[in-house]
């Protein structure tokens, strides 16, 4: 007899979590380096107002593309880990259906806003970079949902492929159209025809890699919209703790402030490497591990928090000792004020990937997303309360402030609304020494940013990294019992 062929769906390689998220981490250091190599030639082909438009310009990419997708990728993998091999290619044909007339009414919606003026004040400089965002956010939107295939089956080698065509091939077109004096529409264009292609070949490599008839499969779609819904307000919540921030420093603080702030999430960004690796191999792991047994999920837990606690104090004590002077260096002098604010962006990054964990963990348990929706919002909407009120008082010091706080009562609101679901306890989802070095290190700096505060500073918690890893957690199974 013949052997049975391998669910399409099933990973693409054998080899272990280890393996797979050391490949994916290789991958997001080479995407996340993409931001920090064009950095110095964009703050010195721009002004800053314009690099303050083309911030904020890409701010609002991100949050377009969410509607244009309405969760549609993150209904689509949660039920396309769970569904059989034979409904693989209707189910990738349902989605797509239903996804390119919904892309491409959003992305032509939100170009002809923003071509008639949509915001005003609140967005300076945006409005004349319509059509290349309407560009950007078609091209992001549907390789996002062309991409849940790869991911399912953790083909990490086409990520790899696919990821490095959309960053640095849209990179170079972008630049060239730059230098060519295209300006920040330049840029826009090449991330957007980037994007696009990348949609394009993920989409046939999903179609190629799936098995059954291409038909339409409504009880999948509706499994998939079920799933989907409650992704919406919470996706839209996460863009805004990230980037929301951005449309204030426009209203009040004008475009040139808005690229200094944006310098410094663009230098905290290689924290989203843990987000990025956990969002490509987390999920499946937490799944597999659960049915092994709940010791065993409980310990893989706490693995990963502990070192991601780790992992954060050392960030942000390399972003206290060292931002001012790397940012000037890559930058320019004009733009040395964002080394103030990184050590906040960093500790902000740090507790949302750790939220992230708790997230991913509700979803491979109860695959429902809605606890962890409301607590998003809530921040959110938190976040933008506090922005309106301080920023026009504080400037860039109270927007990073006001930010950090959010992202510290993200963390402790998640780990309440996972705790209750977890078949045991996580001793680092009460990680209050970790907590205290995260939130009250970077306030303190945003005070008191001398050289000798920082060092200080930057000691302490290099010596609490090293602290944890030397005595850290007790990781047994056995202690979970």
């Amino acid at each position: 007899m013949a052997p049975a062929a391998a669910s399409p769906l099933a990973p693409a390689s054998d080899s272990g979590v280890l393996h797979r998220s050391a490949l994916v981490l290789a991958l997001q250091i080479v995407i996340q380096a993409r931001g920090l190599i064009q950095v110095p030639f964009l703050t010195r082909a721009l002004t800053a107002d314009e690099l303050g438009s083309l911030t904020l310009a890409m701010s609002m990419a991100g949050t377009a593309s969410v509607l244009a997708l309405l969760g549609l990728h993150t209904g689509f993998f949660l039920n396309l880990v769970r569904l059989e091999a034979a409904r693989s290619r209707a189910a990738v044909v349902s989605v797509f259906a239903f996804a390119i007339p919904l892309v491409g009414v959003t992305s032509l919606a939100t170009t002809l806003a923003l071509a008639e003026g949509l915001g005003g004040r609140w967005l300076h400089g945006v409005h004349s970079l319509a059509l290349p965002l309407g560009l950007l956010i078609a091209g992001s939107a549907l390789r996002e949902i062309a991409m849940v295939v790869p991911r399912a089956r953790q083909d990490v080698m086409f990520y790899w492929a696919n990821s490095l065509w959309l960053h640095y091939g849209g990179l170079v077109v972008g630049l060239a159209l730059v230098l060519r004096g295209h300006g920040p529409g330049g840029f826009i264009i090449g991330l957007g025809a980037g994007a696009l292609g990348g949609a394009l070949v993920a989409l046939a490599y999903s179609l190629r890699r799936t098995l059954g008839p291409a038909t339409w499969d409504a009880t999948f779609s509706l499994q998939v919209a079920r799933s989907s819904y409650p992704v919406v307000p919470m996706a839209l919540a996460q863009v805004s703790l990230l980037s929301l921030d951005y449309v204030f420093v426009s209203r009040f603080l004008g475009s040139a402030a808005v690229a200094t702030y944006g310098l410094a999430y663009t230098f905290a960004s290689p924290v989203m490497l843990m987000v990025g690796v956990l969002n490509v191999t987390l999920l499946p792991e937490y799944v597999t591990r659960h049915r092994r047994g709940d010791a065993e999920l409980l310990a893989f837990v706490e693995g990963v928090l502990a070192w991601g606690w780790t992992v954060g104090l050392a960030a942000v004590a390399a972003a206290t000792l060292l931002g001012p002077g790397v940012i000037e260096a890559v930058a320019g002098t004009p733009y040395r004020a964002a080394g103030e604010l990184l050590p906040a962006i960093v500790a902000s990054y740090v507790l949302f990937a750790l939220g992230q964990v708790l997230h991913i963990v509700r979803s491979a348990l109860v695959a429902d997303v809605r606890a962890s929706a409301v607590v998003t919002v809530v921040c959110a909407l938190l976040n933008a309360v506090a922005s309106f009120w301080v920023i026009p008082t504080y400037g860039l010091r109270g927007a990073a402030a006001t930010t950090l706080a959010s992202f510290v009562l993200y963390f402790l609101a998640m780990a309440a609304v996972v705790r209750p679901i977890l078949p045991g306890a996580v001793p680092s989802m009460r990680p209050w020494l970790p907590m205290l070095g995260l939130a009250a290190v970077p306030f303190v700096l945003l005070l008191d940013s001398s050289p000798l505060t920082r060092t200080l500073l930057a000691v302490c918690l290099g010596v609490a990294a090293l602290w944890r890893r030397r005595f850290p957690p007790l990781l047994r199974p056995a202690v979970y019992r």
